[in-house]
Order: C-alpha cells, then sequence, then structure tokens
C-alpha cells in the first residue's frame, strides 16, 4: 500500500524533498556565481574582473542609484529570496516564491554577459571565469526548480484568483504605468546609454548602435536578440498593453482568450528587455583599465531600466476581468 506524505501533497504543509533538495543545489551555485568574477579582462598587463554586484556597484557610483537598486534587486537580491524560500521546505513560501520568480532575471543576465564578452573582445582579452560557469549552472536549476512549483502554486491558488476588486482602479494604474513608459521611451533610445574611450579614440553608444555594431561584427544572431529584445519588445508591450486598455470587454465572444494570451505574452518576454542595461553594467565594471579602457553607463539607462519595470508593472496591474468579452468593464 503506498503511504500518503504530506511532503508530496500540493495543499499540505510542505512539498517534495526533491524540490528543497534542486533549491539547496540552487542557492549553492548561485552563491558561487556571486562571489567568484564572472569575466576577466587584460590588456597590455592589466587587468580588470567583475562579480555580479559589480555591475549594480558601477551604476551605483556613476550616480544612477535607483537604477542600480533594480540591477541590484533583479539579478541578487530577487534570485536569492527565490531560492531561499524554496529551501524552507514550506508550501505557503512556494507562493511567495512563485511571485518573485518573475523578478529573478539570472538567464537575462547570462545572455547579457556572452553580449559583454563580444563586445569586450575587439578591445582586449576576455575569459570567463567560475563565477560565470556558475551563473549558468544556476540558470538550469532555477528554471528546473521554478517547473516544479509553477504548476502546483496555480492550482493551490485557482479559486482565490478572482477576489471582488474595483475594476476602475486596475485600468486607472495600468494606464498610468504605460504612459509614463512610453513617456521613458524616446530618450532611452535617443540618449547614449554607453560612454567609453581608448587612448585613441571616445565614442557614445545608442541602443541601435549597440545593435548595429553586433551585426557589423558579424554576430547578428546576437545583434537580432539585443534588437528584439531592447528595441522590439519594449515598444510592442506599449502597443499590446494600449490595445487590451482600450479593447478591454469588447468584441466577438472568442476575443478573450486570445487578449488572454496575449497579456500572458507581454508578461512572459517583459524581463528580457533588462538585457541592454545588465549589459551596459558589466561592461563598465569591466573597462577600467584607464588610460587605456575605461567605459561608464550613459544618461539613456535609466530611462531604459523605467521602461522596464513600468512596463512589467503595468502587466501586472491589469484585472483579467475586464477581458471577459460580455461582462461589465466596470468603468
Amino acid at each position: 500500500m503506498r503511504s500518503s506524505s504530506p511532503q508530496a501533497s500540493p495543499g499540505g504543509s510542505n512539498y517534495p524533498q526533491r524540490v528543497v533538495a534542486l533549491a539547496l543545489g540552487a542557492a549553492i551555485v548561485f552563491a558561487v556565481a556571486n562571489v567568484e568574477p564572472l569575466l576577466s579582462l587584460s590588456v597590455a598587463g592589466l587587468h580588470a574582473q567583475t562579480t555580479i554586484i559589480g555591475g549594480a556597484s558601477e551604476l551605483w557610483q556613476a550616480g544612477y542609484r535607483l537604477t542600480a537598486a533594480v540591477v541590484f534587486f533583479c539579478t541578487i537580491g530577487a534570485p536569492a529570496a527565490f531560492v531561499l524560500l524554496l529551501v524552507s521546505g514550506r508550501a505557503p513560501m512556494a507562493r511567495w516564491a512563485e511571485r518573485i520568480r518573475h523578478w529573478a532575471m539570472q538567464e537575462v543576465m547570462v545572455l547579457a554577459l556572452i553580449v559583454a564578452l563580444i563586445k569586450i573582445s575587439g578591445l582586449a582579452s576576455v575569459s570567463v571565469g567560475i563565477g560565470g560557469y556558475a551563473a549558468g549552472a544556476a540558470v538550469v536549476l532555477f528554471a528546473v526548480v521554478g517547473q516544479m512549483i509553477e504548476r502546483r502554486v496555480r492550482e493551490r491558488d485557482a479559486p482565490a484568483q478572482d477576489i471582488a476588486a474595483p475594476l476602475e482602479s486596475s485600468v486607472q494604474r495600468t494606464w498610468a504605468l504605460v504612459t509614463a513608459a512610453a513617456i521613458c521611451y524616446l530618450p532611452a533610445n535617443l540618449l547614449p546609454v554607453m560612454l567609453s574611450s581608448s587612448l585613441v579614440s571616445s565614442q557614445e553608444d545608442t541602443i541601435m548602435s549597440g545593435v548595429v555594431y553586433l551585426f557589423e561584427s558579424g554576430t547578428w544572431p546576437l545583434g537580432l536578440i539585443v534588437l528584439v529584445a531592447s528595441v522590439l519588445i519594449p515598444i510592442g508591450k506599449l502597443f499590446a498593453l494600449g490595445y487590451l486598455l482600450i479593447a478591454r470587454n469588447r468584441g466577438p465572444a472568442g476575443a478573450s482568450r486570445e487578449r488572454m494570451r496575449l497579456l500572458r505574452v507581454v508578461e512572459l518576454i517583459g524581463r528580457w528587455s533588462m538585457l541592454d542595461v545588465f549589459v551596459v553594467a558589466f561592461v563598465a565594471a569591466l573597462m577600467r583599465l584607464e588610460p587605456l579602457l575605461s567605459a561608464q553607463p550613459g544618461p539613456g539607462v535609466p530611462f531604459f531600466a523605467a521602461v522596464v519595470i513600468l512596463t512589467m508593472l503595468a502587466a501586472m496591474s491589469f484585472d483579467r476581468r475586464l477581458l471577459r468579452v460580455g461582462e461589465p468593464a466596470g468603468v
């Protein structure tokens, strides 16, 4: 006879020990990724390296303290909270872990490291450190344990998702966030996001000039990824959220399902727009070999980070009841 264990029950006080074991493994690997160098740079006998916190620290020193706090939270704070909540082994903690997982951007950070490596490789010798490999392993473990708890948390919370709440406040709040993001979008793309210099030249890079550099250097797949993540996704999110707010509960009966899918896509892809912010942070943290090489974040970085965070918050604040065709919108 098979025994029934509370550790395997979705509604019990605990959850499966394999989740705890994987979360503990992810915590250990993540700790290594934080204390060991991610990338190392060397040129003409000079050496530099950076850890995960180095990117946030560079933004802080450049005066962009709110942006530095956001980068710290997305690369260190949220991932650490995610795994520590799961290591506790308590099912109620899994609900909080699932909520914070949206802000734990380890996979975006690893892709940013790859882009940063390619950007700098033409100027100096760059090598991946132990922290870089540990960060890659952490991405895999985070993804596995995240998938294991996602369905369990959604099944447990399903009956409570339709709690009565004013729809008008959701519409107003979402419109405010979308409008603020749209205002930040222009300076984010027009102002330079990175200022770099060497013994022979200096330049100011916008988001699009960074994309052009990747295409011209022959790494067009990465250039395409950055183009999509940093240019197309932000503007696409703004248009998608604007459409959902205007359409709301109007249209044919089958429209609800399609609009729900669109909102889900906006939620899933929103985090990837942080790619360029992470790239700037890590390149600036590495290129500290004055007077040969130097780089610092540009004034476009805080605007771009604001676009990403504001659109993510807008998608979260959008009440899904507004997508039910045929029901009153409440506004």
